[in-house]
């Protein structure tokens, strides 16, 4: 996986078609953090969710029997066009290392209903943790593929770079 604070340099010296590479490598490292920032999400709603239940007096339904709503996508408010690259149905390239992260701060196996109380504010800080580190890796990556992209736009339209480019790559 392509470090994401790894600044990438001055871009206007690289030829066209490694630039479309390094880009394409980015989208693809991008993809499996958005997709291990979603797991995370679940988790730490699965986690936030057991927990308060336990500080409710008066919810005894069990988290499996809530946890349509609890997994349920809410509505959020606009989020900048950059968002929608995450936006994919299938299982991303180069995905399993940071599930395999995942799974080892909260195995899927997990009965949370069985968790002691610390246990489970433990897991919640570790897996708040990591979504903030994965966050931030993403942000690099959209930085990163954002200056990729610029740079071959701004070739496309001096002439440096055809369309016609990409059916020789």
């Amino acid at each position: 996986m392509h470090d994401g604070d790894v600044e990438i340099g001055d871009v206007s010296t690289w030829e066209t078609g490694e630039l479309r590479e390094r880009r394409r490598a980015l989208q693809v490292d991008e993809e499996a953090v958005s997709y291990a920032r979603r797991l995370l999400h679940g988790r730490i709603d699965l986690v936030t969710a057991e927990l308060a239940q336990r500080q409710s007096v008066s919810d005894d339904d069990p988290l499996v029997d809530r946890l349509a709503g609890v997994l349920a996508d809410r509505p959020s408010p606009p989020r900048a066009v950059t968002a929608l690259r995450a936006l994919r149905l299938r299982h991303p390239e180069r995905a399993e290392d940071l599930e395999r992260q995942i799974d080892a701060l909260l195995p899927p196996t997990t009965r949370l209903a069985e968790a002691t109380e610390s246990w489970l504010r433990e897991r919640a800080q570790q897996l708040l943790a990591a979504e903030e580190e994965m966050s931030r890796r993403r942000r690099a990556l959209f930085r990163q593929i954002d200056a990729l992209q610029a740079e071959l736009a701004a070739r496309y339209r001096d002439g440096r770079a055809r369309a016609s480019d990409l059916l020789d790559d």
